[in-house]
């Protein structure tokens, strides 16, 4: 996502507002119009996707065990991506709290220097 989110600052809004000839490069309803065709073309991936793995599954009978691999793939997904959002959000705000401090008692380390120079 953040890869994304850089080639199209970088890349695709500068392209667009040359063609365009418009400051944010292309309208709202552009851009919902172009998500949606993105999301189009990867649920339709995903289904051939699915339906190939389907078609292996039942021509060698092991559809029972990858049904329990699927969902415990899925399962530890979600527990993965809870854990790193959990740790990155910890993380960020313990490091913020810290700066926050260090600033407040510099701030306070100033202000009673210059109550004691007046």
């Amino acid at each position: 996502m953040l890869i994304s989110l850089a080639i199209y600052d970088r890349y695709f809004v500068p392209m667009a507002r040359h063609c365009t000839k418009r400051p944010r490069g292309i309208t709202l309803l552009q851009r919902l119009g172009i998500g949606f065709v993105f999301h189009v073309i990867v649920m339709i991936t995903a289904c051939l996707a699915e339906r190939k793995r389907l078609g292996v599954t039942r021509e060698h009978n092991i559809s029972e065990g990858m049904k329990s691999l699927g969902t415990s793939y899925f399962t530890s997904s979600l527990g993965i991506g809870n854990f790193l959002s959990r740790f990155i959000l910890s993380t960020v705000s313990k490091i913020t709290k810290s700066m926050a401090t260090k600033e407040q008692k510099e701030a306070s380390l100033v202000e009673a220097i210059k109550t004691m120079k007046t």
